[in-house]
Protein backbone atom coordinates (compact mmCIF):
# COMPACT_ATOMS: atom_id res chain seq x y z
CA UNK A 1 0.00 0.00 0.00
CA UNK A 2 1.61 3.21 -1.13
CA UNK A 3 -0.42 6.11 0.28
CA UNK A 4 -3.12 5.21 2.82
CA UNK A 5 -3.54 8.87 3.75
CA UNK A 6 -4.62 9.66 0.19
CA UNK A 7 -7.31 7.00 0.51
CA UNK A 8 -8.69 8.25 3.81
CA UNK A 9 -8.66 11.93 2.89
CA UNK A 10 -10.39 11.09 -0.38
CA UNK A 11 -13.26 9.46 1.49
CA UNK A 12 -13.53 12.42 3.85
CA UNK A 13 -14.05 14.83 0.96
CA UNK A 14 -17.34 13.12 0.06
CA UNK A 15 -18.89 14.22 3.37
CA UNK A 16 -18.74 17.89 2.36
CA UNK A 17 -21.59 18.75 -0.02
CA UNK A 18 -19.76 21.85 -1.22
CA UNK A 19 -16.80 19.72 -2.28
CA UNK A 20 -18.49 17.62 -4.92
CA UNK A 21 -20.09 17.81 -8.35
CA UNK A 22 -22.37 14.87 -9.07
CA UNK A 23 -21.78 13.36 -12.51
CA UNK A 24 -23.74 10.09 -12.25
CA UNK A 25 -26.20 8.71 -9.71
CA UNK A 26 -27.67 5.31 -10.60
CA UNK A 27 -29.95 3.30 -8.32
CA UNK A 28 -31.89 1.40 -11.04
CA UNK A 29 -35.28 2.41 -9.62
CA UNK A 30 -36.33 4.00 -12.92
CA UNK A 31 -35.81 0.70 -14.81
CA UNK A 32 -38.45 -2.02 -15.02
CA UNK A 33 -37.41 -5.39 -13.61
CA UNK A 34 -35.76 -7.42 -16.35
CA UNK A 35 -34.55 -4.33 -18.22
CA UNK A 36 -31.13 -4.13 -19.87
CA UNK A 37 -29.31 -0.93 -18.72
CA UNK A 38 -27.49 -0.21 -22.00
CA UNK A 39 -30.76 -0.46 -23.90
CA UNK A 40 -32.75 1.72 -21.50
CA UNK A 41 -30.04 4.30 -20.75
CA UNK A 42 -27.29 4.51 -23.41
CA UNK A 43 -26.22 7.88 -21.95
CA UNK A 44 -24.66 6.04 -18.99
CA UNK A 45 -24.15 2.52 -20.31
CA UNK A 46 -22.55 0.72 -23.28
CA UNK A 47 -21.67 -2.87 -24.14
CA UNK A 48 -18.16 -4.25 -24.32
CA UNK A 49 -17.57 -5.24 -27.96
CA UNK A 50 -19.21 -8.63 -28.48
CA UNK A 51 -20.55 -8.72 -24.90
CA UNK A 52 -24.06 -8.84 -23.53
CA UNK A 53 -26.04 -6.53 -21.27
CA UNK A 54 -26.68 -7.02 -17.57
CA UNK A 55 -30.18 -7.24 -16.08
CA UNK A 56 -32.08 -5.12 -13.55
CA UNK A 57 -33.64 -7.26 -10.83
CA UNK A 58 -36.16 -6.67 -8.05
CA UNK A 59 -35.13 -9.82 -6.15
CA UNK A 60 -32.44 -8.02 -4.10
CA UNK A 61 -31.48 -4.39 -3.52
CA UNK A 62 -29.38 -2.24 -1.25
CA UNK A 63 -31.19 1.07 -1.10
CA UNK A 64 -34.74 0.58 -2.36
CA UNK A 65 -36.26 -2.16 -4.51
CA UNK A 66 -33.93 -2.85 -7.46
CA UNK A 67 -30.31 -3.53 -8.32
CA UNK A 68 -28.25 -4.74 -11.29
CA UNK A 69 -27.60 -8.48 -11.48
CA UNK A 70 -24.32 -9.66 -13.03
CA UNK A 71 -24.71 -13.43 -13.39
CA UNK A 72 -22.38 -15.67 -15.42
CA UNK A 73 -23.54 -18.73 -17.31
CA UNK A 74 -20.07 -20.33 -17.46
CA UNK A 75 -17.01 -20.32 -15.19
CA UNK A 76 -15.16 -18.44 -17.94
CA UNK A 77 -17.52 -15.49 -17.54
CA UNK A 78 -20.21 -13.71 -19.49
CA UNK A 79 -22.38 -13.05 -21.30
CA UNK A 80 -22.94 -9.86 -19.27
CA UNK A 81 -20.18 -7.37 -20.16
CA UNK A 82 -21.35 -3.84 -19.43
CA UNK A 83 -19.50 -0.48 -19.41
CA UNK A 84 -20.39 2.52 -17.26
CA UNK A 85 -19.10 5.54 -19.21
CA UNK A 86 -16.90 7.86 -17.12
CA UNK A 87 -16.15 10.50 -19.74
CA UNK A 88 -12.48 10.07 -20.72
CA UNK A 89 -11.33 12.44 -17.97
CA UNK A 90 -7.73 13.65 -18.21
CA UNK A 91 -7.70 16.19 -15.39
CA UNK A 92 -9.31 16.65 -11.98
CA UNK A 93 -10.12 14.32 -9.08
CA UNK A 94 -13.03 11.88 -9.00
CA UNK A 95 -14.78 9.54 -6.60
CA UNK A 96 -16.57 6.42 -7.84
CA UNK A 97 -18.49 4.21 -5.43
CA UNK A 98 -21.22 1.60 -5.41
CA UNK A 99 -22.72 -1.08 -3.18
CA UNK A 100 -22.10 -4.72 -4.05
CA UNK A 101 -23.41 -8.10 -2.92
CA UNK A 102 -21.69 -11.43 -3.64
CA UNK A 103 -23.54 -14.57 -2.50
CA UNK A 104 -21.59 -17.32 -0.75
CA UNK A 105 -20.23 -19.82 -3.27
CA UNK A 106 -20.07 -17.17 -6.01
CA UNK A 107 -17.61 -14.49 -7.11
CA UNK A 108 -17.44 -11.16 -8.92
CA UNK A 109 -15.25 -8.97 -11.09
CA UNK A 110 -14.81 -5.50 -12.54
CA UNK A 111 -12.09 -3.61 -14.35
CA UNK A 112 -11.26 0.05 -15.00
CA UNK A 113 -10.63 1.15 -18.57
CA UNK A 114 -8.53 4.13 -19.63
CA UNK A 115 -10.61 4.66 -22.78
CA UNK A 116 -14.42 4.95 -22.74
CA UNK A 117 -15.10 3.75 -26.31
CA UNK A 118 -13.54 0.32 -25.95
CA UNK A 119 -12.24 -1.36 -29.08
CA UNK A 120 -9.43 -3.33 -27.49
CA UNK A 121 -9.06 -3.04 -23.75
CA UNK A 122 -6.80 -0.49 -22.05
CA UNK A 123 -6.93 -1.99 -18.55
CA UNK A 124 -5.98 0.36 -15.70
CA UNK A 125 -6.92 -2.20 -13.02
CA UNK A 126 -8.66 -5.54 -12.59
CA UNK A 127 -10.48 -6.50 -9.39
CA UNK A 128 -11.68 -10.02 -8.57
CA UNK A 129 -13.97 -10.97 -5.68
CA UNK A 130 -13.25 -14.61 -5.01
CA UNK A 131 -15.45 -17.09 -3.21
CA UNK A 132 -14.50 -17.11 0.46
CA UNK A 133 -14.18 -13.34 0.85
CA UNK A 134 -10.85 -12.45 -0.78
CA UNK A 135 -10.63 -9.38 -3.01
CA UNK A 136 -7.69 -9.38 -5.45
CA UNK A 137 -6.46 -6.22 -7.20
CA UNK A 138 -4.10 -6.29 -10.21
CA UNK A 139 -2.32 -3.01 -11.06
CA UNK A 140 1.15 -2.06 -12.36
CA UNK A 141 1.85 -5.73 -13.12
CA UNK A 142 1.49 -6.69 -9.45
CA UNK A 143 -1.34 -7.92 -7.24
CA UNK A 144 -2.58 -6.91 -3.79
CA UNK A 145 -5.23 -8.76 -1.79
CA UNK A 146 -7.70 -7.85 0.91
CA UNK A 147 -11.07 -9.05 2.16
CA UNK A 148 -14.76 -8.40 1.64
CA UNK A 149 -17.93 -9.84 3.27
CA UNK A 150 -19.93 -12.41 1.34
CA UNK A 151 -23.71 -12.60 1.74
CA UNK A 152 -23.77 -8.93 2.75
CA UNK A 153 -23.89 -5.57 1.03
CA UNK A 154 -20.56 -3.73 1.11
CA UNK A 155 -19.34 -0.50 -0.47
CA UNK A 156 -16.61 -0.27 -3.10
CA UNK A 157 -14.85 3.12 -3.10
CA UNK A 158 -12.44 4.28 -5.80
CA UNK A 159 -10.64 7.61 -6.11
CA UNK A 160 -8.74 9.06 -9.05
CA UNK A 161 -6.38 12.04 -8.74
CA UNK A 162 -5.37 12.66 -12.34
CA UNK A 163 -3.07 15.57 -11.50
CA UNK A 164 -1.03 13.24 -9.29
CA UNK A 165 -1.59 10.34 -11.74
CA UNK A 166 -2.82 8.14 -8.90
CA UNK A 167 -5.82 5.93 -8.16
CA UNK A 168 -6.92 4.09 -5.05
CA UNK A 169 -9.32 1.35 -3.99
CA UNK A 170 -11.07 0.81 -0.66
CA UNK A 171 -13.57 -1.80 0.48
CA UNK A 172 -15.74 0.26 2.77
CA UNK A 173 -13.16 2.40 4.61
CA UNK A 174 -10.47 -0.29 4.44
CA UNK A 175 -7.68 0.71 2.02
CA UNK A 176 -6.56 -1.95 -0.47
CA UNK A 177 -3.96 0.00 -2.47
CA UNK A 178 -2.96 3.22 -4.23
CA UNK A 179 -1.16 2.95 -7.56
CA UNK A 180 0.14 4.97 -10.50
CA UNK A 181 -2.84 5.49 -12.76
CA UNK A 182 -0.78 6.22 -15.89
CA UNK A 183 -0.02 2.51 -16.20
CA UNK A 184 -1.73 -0.60 -17.49
CA UNK A 185 -2.57 -3.49 -15.19
CA UNK A 186 0.27 -5.40 -16.90
CA UNK A 187 2.81 -2.81 -15.71
CA UNK A 188 3.27 -1.13 -19.10
CA UNK A 189 2.81 2.63 -19.50
CA UNK A 190 -0.77 3.68 -20.17
CA UNK A 191 -2.72 6.90 -20.70
CA UNK A 192 -3.52 9.04 -17.66
CA UNK A 193 -7.20 8.94 -18.59
CA UNK A 194 -10.34 7.72 -16.83
CA UNK A 195 -12.58 6.09 -19.40
CA UNK A 196 -15.04 3.50 -18.06
CA UNK A 197 -15.74 0.79 -15.53
CA UNK A 198 -16.53 -2.67 -16.87
CA UNK A 199 -18.93 -4.87 -14.90
CA UNK A 200 -18.23 -8.35 -16.29
CA UNK A 201 -20.11 -11.47 -15.17
CA UNK A 202 -17.17 -13.48 -13.89
CA UNK A 203 -16.47 -15.33 -10.66
CA UNK A 204 -12.81 -14.40 -10.28
CA UNK A 205 -11.41 -17.89 -10.84
CA UNK A 206 -12.66 -21.25 -12.14
CA UNK A 207 -14.61 -23.26 -11.08
CA UNK A 208 -16.52 -20.45 -9.34
CA UNK A 209 -19.48 -18.99 -11.21
CA UNK A 210 -19.87 -15.25 -11.24
CA UNK A 211 -22.89 -13.81 -9.46
CA UNK A 212 -22.97 -10.38 -7.91
CA UNK A 213 -25.31 -7.42 -7.57
CA UNK A 214 -24.59 -3.69 -7.91
CA UNK A 215 -26.64 -0.82 -6.52
CA UNK A 216 -26.47 2.89 -5.63
CA UNK A 217 -23.65 3.93 -7.95
CA UNK A 218 -22.19 7.41 -7.37
CA UNK A 219 -19.67 9.16 -9.62
CA UNK A 220 -18.60 12.62 -8.48
CA UNK A 221 -15.95 15.20 -9.20
CA UNK A 222 -13.88 16.22 -6.19
CA UNK A 223 -11.53 19.07 -5.44
CA UNK A 224 -7.83 18.22 -5.55
CA UNK A 225 -7.11 15.29 -3.24
CA UNK A 226 -4.47 15.89 -0.59
CA UNK A 227 -3.70 16.24 3.08
CA UNK A 228 -3.71 20.04 3.33
CA UNK A 229 -7.16 21.02 4.58
CA UNK A 230 -6.64 24.64 5.67
CA UNK A 231 -6.85 27.08 2.76
CA UNK A 232 -5.74 30.70 2.78
CA UNK A 233 -9.36 31.75 3.38
CA UNK A 234 -9.75 29.59 6.49
CA UNK A 235 -9.33 31.26 9.86
CA UNK A 236 -8.60 28.02 11.70
CA UNK A 237 -5.82 25.47 11.37
CA UNK A 238 -6.46 21.86 12.41
CA UNK A 239 -3.36 19.67 12.73
CA UNK A 240 -1.63 17.23 12.52
CA UNK A 241 -3.29 15.13 9.82
CA UNK A 242 -3.18 12.21 10.37
CA UNK A 243 -2.90 11.72 14.12
CA UNK A 244 -3.23 8.80 16.51
CA UNK A 245 -3.96 10.63 19.75
CA UNK A 246 -4.52 14.41 19.69
CA UNK A 247 -5.19 17.24 17.28
CA UNK A 248 -4.81 20.98 17.75
CA UNK A 249 -7.43 23.53 16.69
CA UNK A 250 -5.80 26.95 16.31
CA UNK A 251 -7.77 30.18 15.89
CA UNK A 252 -5.30 32.09 13.73
CA UNK A 253 -7.38 34.74 11.95
CA UNK A 254 -10.85 35.02 13.46
CA UNK A 255 -11.96 37.59 16.01
CA UNK A 256 -14.88 35.35 16.92
CA UNK A 257 -14.61 32.53 19.41
CA UNK A 258 -15.44 29.22 17.74
CA UNK A 259 -17.34 26.06 18.45
CA UNK A 260 -16.65 22.81 16.62
CA UNK A 261 -18.07 19.34 16.13
CA UNK A 262 -16.72 16.12 14.60
CA UNK A 263 -18.78 14.05 12.14
CA UNK A 264 -18.19 10.48 10.99
CA UNK A 265 -18.65 9.28 7.41
CA UNK A 266 -22.41 8.89 7.86
CA UNK A 267 -22.76 12.48 9.10
CA UNK A 268 -23.28 11.41 12.72
CA UNK A 269 -21.81 13.70 15.37
CA UNK A 270 -19.18 11.80 17.38
CA UNK A 271 -17.53 14.67 19.29
CA UNK A 272 -18.27 18.33 20.02
CA UNK A 273 -16.56 21.27 21.72
CA UNK A 274 -17.03 21.86 25.43
CA UNK A 275 -15.31 25.28 25.31
CA UNK A 276 -14.87 27.97 22.67
CA UNK A 277 -11.57 28.56 20.88
CA UNK A 278 -10.94 32.29 21.34
CA UNK A 279 -9.06 34.63 18.99
CA UNK A 280 -5.37 33.72 18.98
CA UNK A 281 -6.06 30.65 21.09
CA UNK A 282 -5.65 26.91 20.66
CA UNK A 283 -7.48 23.83 21.84
CA UNK A 284 -5.95 20.35 22.05
CA UNK A 285 -8.48 17.57 21.48
CA UNK A 286 -8.01 13.92 22.44
CA UNK A 287 -9.21 11.72 19.55
CA UNK A 288 -7.74 8.45 20.80
CA UNK A 289 -11.21 7.03 21.53
CA UNK A 290 -12.35 7.43 17.92
CA UNK A 291 -12.30 4.48 15.54
CA UNK A 292 -9.58 4.54 12.90
CA UNK A 293 -10.61 6.38 9.76
CA UNK A 294 -11.56 9.77 8.35
CA UNK A 295 -13.81 12.43 9.92
CA UNK A 296 -15.06 15.91 9.07
CA UNK A 297 -14.56 18.67 11.65
CA UNK A 298 -16.95 21.60 11.32
CA UNK A 299 -15.70 24.83 12.92
CA UNK A 300 -18.34 27.56 13.41
CA UNK A 301 -17.21 31.13 14.12
CA UNK A 302 -19.55 34.06 13.65
CA UNK A 303 -21.58 33.28 10.53
CA UNK A 304 -18.81 31.19 8.96
CA UNK A 305 -18.66 27.40 8.89
CA UNK A 306 -15.32 25.80 7.96
CA UNK A 307 -14.78 22.11 7.19
CA UNK A 308 -11.51 20.32 7.93
CA UNK A 309 -10.57 16.68 7.48
CA UNK A 310 -9.31 14.75 10.50
CA UNK A 311 -7.79 11.30 10.08
CA UNK A 312 -7.12 8.98 13.00
CA UNK A 313 -4.50 6.36 12.11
Amino acid sequence: MKKPLLLLCSVALITAASAQTVLILENFEAYPAGAAPATVNPLYWALWPGGGDQVVTDSIAHGSTKSMACIATTTGGGPGDLLLKLGDKTSGSYGLSWWMYVPAGKGGYFNIQHIEAVTTGSFAAEVKFRDGGTVWLLTEGDSVSGSYPQDAWFQVNMFFDLAAQEASLLIGLTPIDTWAFNTLSTGATGPNQLGAINFYSFGGAAPTLGEYYVDDISYIQLPSIGIEETSSSNAFNVYPVPSSNTITIANERSNDAAQWRMLDMSGREVMASTARVVAGGKSVVDISALALGAYTMEVLHGNVRERHTVVRN
